[in-house]
């Protein structure tokens, strides 16, 4: 394994480590799987890493580094189309990971999935991937796409962790609407990665004692697995930009994104009989959405961030899509 892969994947392993500490006991039995299987593909019994990081992917289906090591088991037996499935769900469950990205690439590649192998190449270039070798097969079996310049030159933009602080202090309500308790935390929320400053991981929706009583304590605590959702599906959208690419490290970003939730309301959707009062409620959040100069510290973009409904998939996605147009947007203009 190369240095490179090394460093990849120690990246997301310590995201892993971070999820243990709040996801149930499936994720650390996923997680135990996978470094069996880990240890199996070490000593080539290829078999018995499938059967093991199977095992981890039935435990937890959102483990990428279950998804990973299950592709480098793939191609090596054989099976590139499996693999190629493999390495895009990883990059689906952490964009920006230069390395399951730059598999997919060669994955694709072998399979002869030519605009997959563009679009994963571009993306490992942006996350800071060497992939050289890959563009140069590309470019003797097609023309290179009209932008690819411009891809490969996109911003890189490193996803900062959710930045909930005034939310956490506030006492009320802002939005005037009841405030619905699960009568516990949700689980399964990863912090955003330390990089750069060597600050290590943290998980940025972990709350004081002192402030879970509040009513924004309260909401905080709540609404961990909305926020790990409106984080991935930016980092997704993100990367799936023409104009963006997503970073895994502080130290390798143009831009750090900060999204900052100073309120939220909780609506109840209809009449409270026989609904359940969390999937059939309505959450809102008011704040902002900034990208920092990591060298001055100065923001370079600061806009109003309002999402109708962080609890529906569907409103949460086509609100981030409409933030990352805004960004675009913003960076064409400043292009000239």
């Amino acid at each position: 394994m190369s240095t490179r892969t090394r460093s990849g994947v120690a990246m997301v392993a310590a995201i892993l480590a971070v999820c243990l500490n709040v996801q149930p006991a499936f994720a650390q039995s996923s997680a135990e799987l996978t470094e069996r299987g880990r240890r199996a593909l070490t000593n080539r019994q290829f078999d018995t890493a499938l059967s093991d990081l199977d095992k981890a992917i039935e435990a937890d289906a959102a483990n990428p580094l279950a998804h990973y090591y299950r592709g480098v088991a793939l191609g090596n037996v054989g099976r590139e189309r499996d693999a190629l499935g493999a390495f895009l769900r990883a990059t689906e469950l952490n964009p920006g990971w230069g390395e399951a990205h730059r598999m997919a690439t060669i994955a694709a590649l072998n399979t002869g999935n030519l605009p997959v192998a563009w679009d994963q190449a571009i993306k490992a270039h942006q996350a800071g991937s060497d992939i050289g070798d890959s563009i140069n097969r590309l470019l003797a079996l097609e023309k290179a796409p009209g932008d690819l310049d411009e891809q490969l030159a996109a911003a890189r933009i490193f996803v900062m962790p959710l930045n909930t602080e005034k939310l956490e202090a506030r006492q009320d309500n802002p939005f005037g609407t009841e405030v619905v308790s699960r009568g516990g935390t949700a689980a399964g929320v990863v912090g955003g990665g330390g990089g750069g400053g060597g600050g290590g991981i943290v998980d940025p929706f972990a709350t004081s004692a002192s402030r879970s009583t509040n009513v924004g304590g309260r909401q905080v605590a709540e609404s961990q697995a909305d926020f790990y959702s409106l984080l991935m599906q930016m980092r997704r959208s993100l990367a799936d930009s023409r104009s963006f690419g997503v970073v895994p490290r502080q130290d390798m970003a143009q831009y750090l994104l900060v999204i900052e939730i100073d309120e939220m309301g909780v609506q109840r959707v209809g009449s409270s009989v026989g609904l359940d009062p969390i999937r059939d409620s309505q959450k809102p959040v008011r704040g902002y959405i900034k990208l920092i100069d990591p060298r001055s510290g100065e923001e370079a973009y600061r806009r109003l961030f309002e999402l109708r409904n962080i609890a529906s998939l569907a409103d949460l996605n086509a609100d981030i899509e409409r933030y990352v147009d805004f960004m675009e947007e913003w960076l064409r203009n400043r292009s000239g």
